[in-house]
């Protein structure tokens, strides 16, 4: 395939920055996008002479298309996902996958019947500071990974920008809205989780229906320990993570605002600062590989099961934070 005509459904934030990346890819076509403001919709691509819809399926039925980018809120990423599959259309879906592991399986499942290729959009993997901490983990350069522990604590006091974020059961609660993304880069380093044992609660955002500060202990399959700092109601914000091997540890800090990487190595006397380059931007190197999958018929690099067992995790450990129990994986 010369080139994939791509449509998009859900034309925020997010969805409006990732039409204006897959411009800048050669093999791909800036084809349609759907939101349901059309006022949204319009704008995100008049650049592009594509049309807008405020209806997905509309787009879908009237537009020929090979793959659609699935930017919409994540408790619409399910019936998205099945519509686009239904038409036997290439699915990118944002992070998180969905808001269950129940709506993650049917999303595969239907990607399986329709004969279409599933991509979910975990960025962090392609950032410096992640990028360059899961190469040198798996390089076996430091030895293997005996445990890590990473936080990503917020303010962000007063409303979310958009009323479903605040909804556990719409946005998945900040475990999957935000952590899907350090819960998928503690599994590219330590595999796949065994069990979860969380402690959490509801302090201070009363504009939250769901918890907002939690601690997650992780014992993974391959006998790594991990802990997860989440939280929105901290007044520092801060984003780190110390990552311990058999010849080495890492430690990273302020890793969204002037960051720095720490490495140390078995048998050096100082630790060595690097300085990380970013080769090319995550959101456009994560849709690029999905364009070339799609065109080239390759496995895409990031598919849906990642993005369930991410899903999975956090279910675990909303359970685990309501029974006070370890709890084991897989679910059910």
């Amino acid at each position: 395939m010369d080139k994939v005509r791509v449509g998009f459904i859900g034309c925020g934030p997010m969805g409006a920055s990732e039409i204006k990346s897959m411009a800048t890819i050669p093999q791909a076509v800036v084809a349609a996008a759907a939101d349901p403001v059309l006022e949204k919709a319009q704008p995100a691509v008049e650049p592009y002479g594509a049309p807008a819809f405020a209806d997905p399926e509309q787009m879908l039925r009237e537009v020929k298309l090979d793959a659609v980018v699935i930017a919409s809120p994540q408790f619409l990423h399910r019936e998205h996902a099945e519509l686009a599959a239904g038409a036997g259309v290439h699915i990118f879906c944002e992070k998180p996958m969905a808001t269950t592991t129940a709506d993650c399986e049917a999303m595969i499942a239907a990607a399986k019947r329709g004969g279409v290729k599933l991509m979910i959009g975990q960025v962090l993997r392609y950032l410096p500071i992640w990028r360059t901490a899961i190469e040198l983990v798996r390089s076996g350069e430091l030895g293997v990974p005996m445990g890590l522990v990473v936080t990503r604590i917020g303010g962000g006091f007063g409303s979310w920008s958009q009323p479903w974020r605040a909804s556990h059961q719409q946005s998945g609660g900040i475990l999957m809205e935000i952590n899907s993304h350090e819960i998928d880069f503690m599994r590219c380093l330590c595999g796949e989780v065994e069990s979860v044992y969380c402690l959490g609660d509801r302090f201070v955002r009363e504009d939250m229906d769901s918890l907002d500060n939690l601690y997650l202990s992780l014992r993974f399959r391959q006998g790594a320990a991990g802990v997860l700092h989440s939280s929105q109601a901290s007044f520092i914000g801060e984003s780190s993570g110390k990552i311990q091997c058999a010849a080495g540890t890492i430690c990273y800090r302020n890793a969204h605002d002037g960051s720095f990487f720490d490495v140390a190595r078995q048998g050096k006397k100082e630790p060595e600062r690097l300085a990380l380059a970013n080769e090319e931007d995550g959101v456009r190197r994560e849709l690029r590989e999905f364009i070339e999958a799609v065109a080239n018929d390759t496995p895409v690099t990031i598919p849906g099961e990642e993005g369930r067992n991410n899903v999975e995790v956090a279910e675990a450990a909303y359970l685990s934070a309501r029974t006070g129990a370890v709890v084991k994986l897989p679910l059910g």
